[in-house]
């Protein structure tokens, strides 16, 4: 039986519609991909003009901080630092070995007896000195956070000013690592709680907060009782955060007190 004259015609204005559309779909594809390609090309060249006009060059550091200096692997091995916009290499961190790490952990605890002794003023006025390097590389530290790991720069900058206040906040209660009385159970008892520094803290910071939980963590450790501080950082997926190594540098006048160890989460097993 031959079909409708009338459903034939239908059948063909939709053949029609339906190329019509695919072409239109297949060009509109091309647009967006030359779109894209022009829009990562440009966030390409601002990233590297971004790197070219910090204020202070040694921010951008690309080695782990050990034992008082700053070391690339031994074995030369790295992971990089991609931009999470356009995936883009901006630079790369150490993938430190285990005996590597290990070998920052005892340079931690050497250097936990002389950190030990200082005093809680000491400890404070170098928290202080801390907090203020962090905010006079404010603007530098939100670009490079921006770069690395994708925040609005705005937020950056909040996060910087974050960070800051939580050494600001421990720089002052260094100062008050006080003796304690507790009111005793027992008749004619006194009660004191004495706090003494626990030894080597390894911290490990997440990709979301590179900076203020690096500070939240490491300005707790170094001002509570002489606490000496080694920072061990493990970042999630592929993130390894040069902006918190940017923070770390204001601790570079306290050797041995803090090691800043980079890996790659893969390597020795």
């Amino acid at each position: 039986m031959a079909a409708h004259p009338h459903y034939q015609r239908n059948v063909g204005a939709t053949g029609r519609k339906q190329k019509e559309f695919r072409r239109d779909m297949t060009q509109i594809r091309a647009s967006t991909r030359t779109a894209r390609k022009t829009v990562m090309s440009a966030l390409a060249a601002l990233e590297k003009a971004s790197l070219s006009v910090l204020k202070d060059p040694r921010l951008f550091r690309e080695y782990a901080y050990v034992d008082g200096s700053w070391i690339a692997a031994e074995d030369g091995a790295f992971v990089d630092v991609t931009d999470p916009a356009t995936g883009a290499r901006i630079g790369c961190v150490p993938a430190l070995s285990a005996a590597e790490t290990a070998a920052a952990i005892d340079a931690a605890h050497a250097a936990f007896g002389p950190w030990s002794a200082r005093l809680p003023q000491e400890r404070a006025r170098i928290l202080r000195d801390w907090h203020d390097l962090i905010l006079s590389a404010r603007e530098d530290l939100a670009r490079l956070m921006v770069l690395e790991q994708g925040k609005p720069l705005q937020e950056a900058q909040g996060e910087i000013d974050y960070a800051a206040s939580f050494v600001e906040f421990y720089a002052e209660e260094a100062k008050r690592v006080n003796v304690e009385s507790v009111t005793s159970h027992l008749p004619g008892a006194d009660m004191q709680v004495v706090r003494e520094p626990a030894g080597v803290a390894g911290l490990v910071t997440p990709w979301n907060f590179p900076s203020a939980m690096l500070t939240r963590k490491a300005a707790a450790a170094l001002a509570d009782q002489d606490w000496l501080e080694q920072v061990t950082t493990q970042f999630a997926a592929a993130r390894k955060h040069i902006a918190a190594i940017g923070v770390a540098n204001g601790l570079a006048p306290i050797p041995s007190a803090t090691n800043f160890v980079t890996f790659d989460c893969g390597r020795d097993g």
